[in-house]
């Protein structure tokens, strides 16, 4: 039997993590390490006690209480429970207006969560199957994390900038789920 390296073990989280994602487009997850040990994961998608978002083009995702077309709802916002991912909606493209999204990223979602619970992530390393965007590099400076280690690429160029003017080590590692 093949031991898993820490890099694989830990990147196995932040992929477990993403399936629990219930965004129409991506799914990501992220997992923050202290001294080696798991202390909070996240993964994309709306605030707690928020509906998911749905889509009528996206099976599985239909909208609710007869609204048949996109347009019939009158608002993208809960007011028909229709959760419309305004993303898809209005073809927003991927990386760009990001306060568009009812949702939060895996790391803001796994920063949040440390937080909510009382656990410090100084100096910790987070795990995420992307790389993240400038926002959340943003908070990964401001939370202390020192390592952000991710499996595939996400366009960003200023994550990149951000992350190397704040002092963080990104890392790309090549991970076979």
């Amino acid at each position: 039997m093949t031991r898993p390296t820490r890099d694989e073990y830990f990147m196995a989280f932040a992929v477990l993590a993403s399936e629990r994602s219930a965004c129409l487009r991506h799914k990501i997850g992220a997992v923050i390490i202290v001294d080696g040990q798991v202390v909070s994961t996240g993964y994309n998608g709306p605030p707690r006690g928020v509906s998911h978002c749905q889509h009528p083009s996206i099976p599985g995702t239909e909208l609710e209480h007869g609204f048949d077309q996109v347009d019939e709802c009158p608002t993208f916002y809960d007011a028909c429970n229709c959760n419309i991912c305004v993303r898809i909606e209005l073809d927003i493209p991927s990386g760009t207006r990001i306060e568009d999204c009812r949702g939060l990223h895996a790391e803001q979602n796994a920063i949040v969560q440390a937080a909510r619970h009382g656990i410090s992530i100084k100096d910790s390393t987070m795990y995420c199957n992307f790389k993240p965007c400038i926002t959340c590099m943003k908070m990964i400076i401001n939370a202390g994390i020192k390592e952000v280690i991710y499996q595939q690429n996400y366009d960003d160029p200023y994550c990149e900038l951000m992350a190397e003017a704040g002092g963080i080590t990104l890392r790309k590692f090549d991970f076979d789920v």
